[in-house]
């Protein structure tokens, strides 16, 4: 039984000394607003929300290594794969032999639709534009459904993949080709248009085979912006690209009703991972450079600046409170315990600052995203999850605990009898 007493006054006796240390802290907001609790609080939230912001700008960032549809729930990308990828395929990870392993996916239990994509980049010349343009070609299998790709309606293309042929490639050229907005009016094109289209990367231009299917609506907006997109054939673009050899793309989309199909699409391909929608993964941010080095940038800064802010201004609240402390020893509280106090205050202090930041990144996210969906018609770029505010609040708390060396150091050179003459 007295192990049992013992706990519990260790327990009700370091309880005291939090409570203690929480009192001491809303003690120092009496004198005013603007004072060195307060502005300490605020320095650390702001820091924590840059944080939080700029990782969620990198997860953004990781997810655009996925080409966006309206009906996709999951998507099947290279685990190598990188944010660069879906702007620029060139020597990038691509996925094989996905005609077959695309009726593989559609014959699972649950999937009503799956597609495999290329994106590449061409050069088009519309009948009446002066010179060719580079714009951003995705390939795709169309389906009887309409759907939307990177925000261009797949309606105007007939579906399945005709020129594929088997894998022989000789099958009938459609010529469709899907534009976004942007690309129409960089190209000067309408419904109805030929097209001369060109690869950058085999030299390959067709003359005359190819024309505007359909442009989208006035208005509608793409993920990706403003960036000029057209959609075509699979095969079409696997031909005029080079990837036919392999028959490549660079990832799938699936849609579904069953949550439970994801466990079978990541056994689909070895070396690949299952993005769903929405789902903020973390596979893509740690195998991206890009977003990798955006967020560990910002860590690497908020840290330090929160660390020597904090170490700074509990340092001098440990230099005013040495009367306090004097107060404490001479009541009989030991070293250790008066130190705890000190630790207490500051730990207390950041993780208060942290939960402020969470909140203040959460509206900063939100009113960013509204400002550039709304104001200028680019796409969201700050993707929001709740274990980044759990990694917010753990950096403002890793902060406090950086910091604690010098307060306690203070605080443990109080000389008792001197300050208790003052």
């Amino acid at each position: 039984m007295a192990p049992a007493d013992d706990a519990g006054s260790v327990l009700a006796r370091w309880r005291g000394v939090l409570g203690l240390a929480g009192r001491r802290l809303l003690r120092r907001t009496d004198n005013g607003l603007f004072n060195r609790v307060t502005v300490t609080v605020l320095v650390v939230a702001v820091t924590v929300a840059l944080l939080v912001v700029v990782t969620g700008v990198s997860a953004g960032l990781a997810s655009e290594s996925t080409v966006r549809s309206d009906a996709a729930d999951y998507w099947i990308v290279p685990e190598s794969a990188n944010t660069l990828t879906s702007v620029v395929s060139v020597q990038g990870p691509q996925l094989g032999d996905v005609h077959r392993r695309t009726d593989e996916i559609r014959s699972i239990a649950g999937v009503t639709a799956a597609t495999p994509v290329l994106v590449e980049v061409l050069r088009i010349r519309a009948e009446n534009g002066e010179r060719p343009e580079f714009v951003l070609a995705i390939g795709v299998i169309p389906g009887e459904a309409p759907a939307r790709v990177a925000g261009v309606p797949t309606s105007g293309l007939a579906p399945g993949d005709p020129h594929y042929s088997d894998g022989s490639y000789d099958g009938p050229v459609t010529g469709e080709v899907a534009l976004s907005g942007a690309a129409a009016d960089l190209l000067n094109a309408s419904a109805g248009d030929d097209l001369t289209v060109g690869s950058p990367a085999t030299g390959t231009v067709a003359y005359s085979e190819y024309s505007v299917a359909a442009v989208s609506e006035p208005g509608a907006q793409s993920p990706r912006g403003s960036l000029p997109v057209a959609v075509v054939h699979l095969s079409e673009l696997q031909s005029l690209s080079g990837a036919a050899d392999g028959d490549g793309a660079d990832q799938f989309l699936v849609q579904t009703n069953s949550p439970g199909v994801r466990s079978e699409l990541q056994g689909t391909y070895p070396g690949t991972t299952v993005v769903s929608r929405g789902g903020l993964n973390p596979e893509p941010i740690l195998s991206s450079d890009l977003p990798l080095a955006i967020s560990g940038t910002a860590l690497l800064v908020v840290v330090v600046i929160g660390t020597l802010f904090v170490a700074t201004t509990m340092g001098l609240e440990a230099e005013a409170d040495r009367q306090f402390l004097a107060v404490l020893a001479a009541l009989g509280l030991s070293k250790r315990t008066r130190l705890a106090v000190v630790a207490g205050t500051t730990l207390g202090l950041a993780a208060v600052g942290g939960v402020v930041g969470v909140g203040l990144a959460a509206v900063s996210a939100a009113a960013l995203n509204w400002l550039l969906t709304t104001q200028f018609s680019l796409p969201a770029v700050v993707r929001l999850h709740p274990l980044l505010g759990v990694y917010g609040i753990g950096v403002a708390i890793l902060m406090g605990l950086f910091a604690l060396p010098y307060p306690l150091r203070v605080a443990s050179e109080t000389a008792t009898s001197r300050e208790l003459r003052r």
